[in-house]
C-alpha cells in the first residue's frame, strides 16, 4: 500500500498517504490475528466516516481523557452549523447564477453562439467558487467537521451539473470539489491522523456513491493541511497563524480558568494570557481564544463561521479540539 505493486497473484493498488510512511508491524497471537481477518471479510463500503470520532474517544487512555478533552459531536449537530454557514449561502449564490444561465439559454440561438458561451462561462465561475471555497476548522479532532463540510460541499456541486445539464449546458465529468477544500488545525497527532483518514474515506465514498471516478497513483495523496499543531500559540510563543479560508466551523475547546494552569500548566497558561492580553480578557475560559481568533479572520476575509456548545465537554479542554 505504500508504494503499490504485486503480493503473489494479488496486484496492490498504490495508496500513499501518512497512513503508510511508518511501517510497524503489530505482534498478534492467534486469536487476534483471526479477529482481524474476520474483520477484513465484512463490507466496509458503507461505513460512516463520523464514526471515527467515536473510535478516538474510545481508543484514548481512560486516564488521559480528561487532558486530552475528547468529545464526539454528532452529525445532526454538526449540519446545524455547516447548513447555515456554508449550504445555504452557497446554493443561494447557485440559484442566482442558475437565474442568469437561465436567462442566457433563452437568447440562445444555436450551440456555441455568444448566448451558449456566456451560460456556460456563468456555470464555470459558480464550479470555480466551489473549488476554491475552502472551510476551516480549527480544533478538528478526528475530523467530522471536516468530513461534513466536504461531503455538503460536493452535493452542490452535484446539484450545480444537474442544474446545468437540464439547462441544456455541458456537465462536467468529474468533481471538481476534494480534500483540498478543508483544512484543519490540530494538537492530538493521532486525532489529526484520523481526521485525513475520515476525510479521505468521505471522499471515495461519495465518488463511488455518485458514479464519479476516483483519483489514483496514489489513492490517498498527503493532507498536509490539516495540521498537527497547537492553533493558538507557537512554541516560541508567538501567536500561532490561521490559514485563510472561506468560512470557520467548529467545536472548539472549553476550559475554565480556574483549571487552567491545572490542565495546561502555569507556563503555558500564563504565556498565552500576554500573548491575547488585550484582545482576550485574564480569566477568560479558553475557548474565547477561538472566538477572538475566528473574528480576526472574519473582518478581513472569512464571511461566516458557526461553533458547536455541548455541555457535555464544558471543562477540562485543552487546545486541541474534539
Amino acid at each position: 500500500m505504500q508504494k503499490g505493486g504485486d503480493f503473489a497473484l494479488e496486484d496492490i493498488a498504490y495508496f500513499n498517504g501518512g497512513l503508510f510512511e511508518v511501517i510497524e508491524p503489530l505482534p498478534l497471537n492467534n486469536e487476534e490475528a483471526s479477529i482481524l481477518h474476520a474483520a477484513s471479510k465484512l463490507d466496509w463500503n458503507a461505513i460512516d466516516p463520523a464514526i471515527f470520532g467515536t473510535l478516538f474517544e474510545r481508543g484514548l487512555d481512560p486516564k488521559k481523557r480528561s487532558q486530552l478533552g475528547a468529545h464526539y459531536t454528532d452529525p445532526a449537530t454538526i449540519m446545524r452549523l455547516i447548513d447555515p454557514v456554508i449550504v445555504h449561502p452557497l446554493a443561494a449564490e447557485w440559484e442566482a447564477a442558475k437565474a442568469e444561465i437561465a436567462a442566457h439559454m433563452t437568447k440562445r440561438k444555436k450551440a456555441g453562439d455568444k448566448a451558449h458561451r456566456e451560460a456556460q462561462a456563468r456555470f464555470v465561475a459558480h464550479l470555480e467558487r466551489l473549488k476554491n471555497y475552502r472551510v476551516l476548522d480549527a480544533a478538528c479532532g478526528s475530523g467530522n467537521f471536516l468530513y461534513l463540510a466536504l461531503k455538503a460541499l460536493k452535493d452542490l456541486e452535484h446539484k450545480a451539473n444537474l442544474d446545468a445539464e437540464a439547462l441544456g449546458l455541458q456537465r462536467q465529468v468529474s468533481i471538481e470539489v476534494s480534500p483540498a477544500n478543508v483544512l484543519g488545525i490540530e494538537l492530538n497527532e493521532y486525532a489529526a491522523e484520523l481526521a485525513r483518514v475520515t476525510v479521505w474515506i468521505g471522499e471515495l465514498q461519495w465518488m463511488r456513491t455518485h458514479g464519479y471516478p476516483v483519483r489514483r497513483n496514489p489513492i490517498l495523496a498527503r493532507l498536509d493541511h490539516v495540521e498537527h499543531r497547537d492553533a493558538l500559540m507557537n512554541a516560541d510563543g508567538s501567536e500561532a497563524g490561521w490559514p485563510a479560508c472561506d468560512a470557520i466551523v467548529g467545536n472548539p475547546p472549553f476550559l475554565g480558568d480556574k483549571v487552567m494552569r491545572g490542565e495546561l500548566g502555569s507556563d503555558y497558561t500564563d504565556r498565552l494570557r500576554k500573548r491575547y492580553e488585550g484582545r482576550v480578557p485574564g480569566g477568560a475560559d479558553l475557548v474565547t481564544y477561538w472566538f477572538e481568533k475566528a473574528r480576526a479572520q472574519i473582518a478581513p476575509a472569512v464571511h461566516r463561521c458557526g461553533a458547536s456548545f455541548n455541555q457535555q465537554h464544558s471543562r477540562r479542554r485543552q487546545p486541541q479540539g474534539a
